[in-house]
């Protein structure tokens, strides 16, 4: 099973939405790595909307990633667990 680049598009939120509702997690107190992932197409509107004095406490620890990285990830953890199988004759 592969995951399709396409179908995660449909599923993406607005960019300035996605920042706000990490924003709220961050003022509700939680304290962990942030990220928003998203098409390549959406980097520039991330890029201006972090910008945002509106989103300058999470700046600094909220991270980007867009979908084929996550992909890629994806698809090496199907393989390793394929791999893990074979080796361990399950």
């Amino acid at each position: 099973m592969l995951l399709c680049p396409n179908l995660l598009l449909r599923w993406s939120t607005e960019v300035t939405k996605g920042l706000g509702r990490l924003f709220n997690l961050y003022k509700a107190g939680l304290r962990t790595k942030l990220f928003i992932v998203l098409p390549d197409k959406k980097l520039d509107k991330f890029n201006t909307e972090i910008e945002r004095s509106l989103f300058s406490e999470i700046k600094e620890i909220c991270k980007v990633k867009t979908y084929m990285p996550l992909i890629d990830l994806y698809v090496l953890a199907l393989e390793h667990d394929l791999q893990k199988k074979k080796f361990f004759e399950e």
